[in-house]
């Protein structure tokens, strides 16, 4: 039996924010300038907005594959860790709070030196590795994952 979900941060907010300070920046730069500026120095941002945004929607999203060989998480692009089933010394399911705990969502470090992958909601699995590192991922099907988990745990 194996397990996968796939995850998508909702950073529509962040977006709409980006783009208004950006609008802000742009306008008053362009106001700065003499009258014969061309509008192409205030359009140009947000066509590399659009690009961004295009590059955000594309690769936010984080996967979570539980095999025979062990956990495997990934952030297109950006991380991919495997933790094989020898390597866990404990799993423990655990509600917290994305800002208090990890300052935020994507892919975090907190100051007790745990490895964060916040994406959607507010339960994380916290798995204790024999080195004593800490990974921490945010699940949606967390009974699920646990089912396939325990049948595969060497205890």
């Amino acid at each position: 039996m194996t397990f996968q979900e796939n995850q998508k941060f909702s950073s529509n907010w962040v977006i709409v924010l980006f783009a208004i300070a950006l609008f802000i920046t742009s306008a008053s730069v362009y106001l700065s300038y003499n009258k014969n500026t061309s509008v192409f120095v205030f359009i140009l941002p947000f066509i590399l907005l659009g690009f961004v945004f295009a590059f955000i929607k594309k690769f936010n999203n984080f996967s979570i594959e539980v095999t025979e060989s062990g956990v495997s998480l990934k952030i297109p692009l950006f991380k991919k860790e495997f933790i094989g089933w020898n390597e866990i010394k404990s799993i423990n399911l655990q509600t917290i709070s994305p800002l208090k705990d990890f300052g935020g969502w994507g892919l975090r470090y907190n100051l007790r030196g745990t490895t964060g992958y916040i994406f959607s909601g507010t339960k994380a699995f916290f798995i204790e590795k024999n080195n004593g590192k800490k990974v921490a991922f945010t699940i949606i099907d967390s009974e699920s994952f646990m089912t396939v988990a325990n049948e595969k745990l060497p205890n």
